[in-house]
């Protein structure tokens, strides 16, 4: 008879407590988005090509604002609303990681307003002629008025995704090529 080997000691440290799972509600607006805009785009290009092509065309042909934006900002939320829940829920997460965490979810939120020039398109109210003689396009968002608004955090943001991601890779590949760790001492009677 063959001994069953006990299971090997996690090579992970404990972490604080796990967050609590998302509402089932929030889980299934999601789902039911993602599956409404899976369907609704090749509808759209069956159904009328020109005028999709029209709609997805950024800043919009019409001199507004264009569905890039509109699902840019659909994108947003659902992580803005993550993000804000996950701050409420780990209040005993370590500083810097809700630290971090803050300033991810206040990223996204900058994303989505200027994307959404701060409601101009959909609440029909005038750029302040201030910003409107500083702004590229005559907008109500900052990243018009400069590259150290536009360009900048848009690179930042993709070295903070790279750097996540190649650092996540980075730490996979090197749990992978561990050794593999001892399972302990032998049991008695097994040999």
């Amino acid at each position: 008879m063959i001994a069953a080997m006990p299971a090997a000691p996690s090579t992970l440290a404990p972490g604080p407590a796990a967050l609590p799972p998302l509402p089932r509600a929030f889980a299934r607006v999601a789902a039911a988005c993602s599956l409404l805009l899976l369907a609704a785009l090749p509808l759209a290009a069956w159904l009328a090509p020109g005028d999709l092509a029209t709609a997805l065309a950024k800043d919009g042909a019409a001199g507004g604002t264009g569905a890039v934006e509109h699902l840019t900002v659909l994108v947003l939320l659902p992580g803005i609303a993550t993000g804000a829940w996950a701050l409420r829920a780990g209040r005993s997460a370590p500083r810097p990681a809700r630290a971090w965490l803050g300033l991810w979810v206040a990223a996204c939120v900058y994303f989505a307003g200027e994307e959404a020039s701060w409601g101009q398109w959909w609440f029909g109210w005038q750029t302040p002629a201030p910003l409107a003689e500083l702004n590229d396009q005559g907008e109500a968002n900052l990243h018009d008025i400069s590259s150290w608004l536009d360009q900048k955090p848009r690179a930042l943001a993709l070295a903070w995704f790279l750097a996540c991601y190649l650092g996540a890779l980075a730490a996979r590949v090197r749990l992978l090529s561990a050794p593999p760790r001892p399972a302990g001492p032998p049991s008695r009677g097994s040999a």
